[in-house]
Formats: C-alpha cells, sequence, structure tokens
C-alpha cells in the first residue's frame, strides 16, 4: 500500500494546528464525490485549497462564499492512502453543529461533544474509478482498514469491537489502550459513509477484520 504525505499547511482554516486532547476513536467518513478524478490526492489538495482572509472573517477564493470547513486525517482511494493532517492533531471531520443539532448521545457520552478533539478521521474515496462496479470502492476500503490495522499496531490499541457496533449504548469513554471505530454517521446522525450506513453486515465485517487482525 501506497503512503503518500501530502500535509495540509499549518494554520489553514482546515488545519487548525490544535493538538488532540486524548485519542478514543478512528471515525470512518466517505468523500461524498464519485468524480473518476476525486483520487485521494485531489481530495487532499481540495480541503487545504486557497481562502481569503477578510475583516475577521474567511472566505473561499471568490471573496464573497463563507469558507467551508471539512477536512481529515487520512484519506483512501483504491491505489493509495494520503495523509493530510498530522495524526496529533485536530481536524474538522465530525462537528456538524449545522447538521441534526451536530451530536448523538455517544457525542455526549464518550467525547463530551468534542470529537474532534479526540479522534483520528479517515476518508475513504467513492469516486466511480472502475465503471458499472463496486470494484474501486471495494479496493479503497481494503485500503482504509490496512492503515487502521497498521495504526493500531502502531500504537499498541486494541478495539472495543461491541461497543464500537453498538455506540448509543456506551456508558463511559474506552480505556487508554482501547479505542473505537465509528462511522460519522454514530456520532452526529449524518448519513456517511454511505455504503457502511446502508449496509450494516458490511460494516460489521470492518471494524471486527480490523480488530482481529489488529491483535495478530
Amino acid at each position: 500500500m501506497k503512503i503518500i504525505e501530502q500535509y495540509i499547511p499549518n494554520g489553514h482554516p482546515n488545519r487548525p494546528g490544535k493538538k488532540l486532547e486524548a485519542l478514543k476513536a478512528i471515525v470512518v467518513h466517505y468523500t461524498q464525490n464519485e468524480n473518476p478524478a476525486a483520487t485521494d490526492t485531489v481530495n487532499v489538495k481540495y480541503i487545504g485549497r486557497k481562502y481569503i482572509s477578510m475583516d475577521s472573517a474567511i472566505f473561499e477564493a471568490d471573496g464573497k462564499t463563507p469558507f467551508r470547513y471539512g477536512s481529515a486525517h487520512v484519506f483512501c482511494d483504491m491505489d493509495s492512502v494520503t495523509l493530510a493532517i498530522p495524526l496529533d492533531e485536530v481536524a474538522w471531520g465530525c462537528g456538524d453543529r449545522n447538521f441534526n443539532g451536530g451530536q448523538q448521545r455517544v457525542a455526549k457520552t464518550v467525547f463530551g461533544n468534542r470529537q474532534n478533539y479526540q479522534s483520528i478521521s479517515v476518508e475513504i474515496c467513492n469516486n466511480d474509478a472502475i465503471k458499472d462496479s463496486d470494484a474501486d470502492w471495494e479496493a479503497s476500503v481494503v485500503n482504509a482498514k490496512q492503515w487502521i490495522i497498521d495504526f493500531l499496531k502502531s500504537k499498541n490499541l486494541q478495539v472495543d469491537v461491541e461497543a464500537s457496533l453498538n455506540p448509543q449504548e456506551i456508558k463511559a469513554a474506552p480505556g487508554k489502550e482501547n479505542i473505537l471505530i465509528l462511522r460519522h454517521y454514530d456520532i452526529t446522525g449524518k448519513s456517511c459513509p454511505v455504503p457502511f450506513v446502508a449496509n450494516k453486515t458490511a460494516w460489521e465485517k470492518f471494524v471486527r477484520d480490523a480488530a482481529e487482525v489488529s491483535r495478530v
């Protein structure tokens, strides 16, 4: 698996440079962009796009449209994985203040409503690179899973599988050596990543596979 370091500039609106307060979860997303050209590196380039700071406000490059925040630490496609934000820093991945109140029950019980400050966000590209086939998505999922496995092993972290699959029933945050694997959907109710929200069996397999292999 090819790993690319393509960090967006420190101080960019999508990379505030703040350190994580803790690491309680890996949160899985999808890019929601079916354009075949929307690879991992292209998505990272997008979140690091030009902006204009003016009159104590931040705008898109046109100087008129309010800047749309949104970022993740890691982007995965069928060919490679690109690192966009250092893993010890905050990314704006799963706050969603303007969506459904921005919080599910687990957002409070585990993160104290500060999930962006206590999680790593992993985006899976769903760019339609192979027409009339799910092979591109499936390959991207494999790379995302492998990256998560390698990360867990490097940190000696164990996945709390049952809590990950039943997050709204969690009564307390995981211990320091344990971690959750959650969907964006689990935290805020946003339908992301859609393939894993629509197919609960596929999501359960993803979590169980990552947990099992990382223990080896």
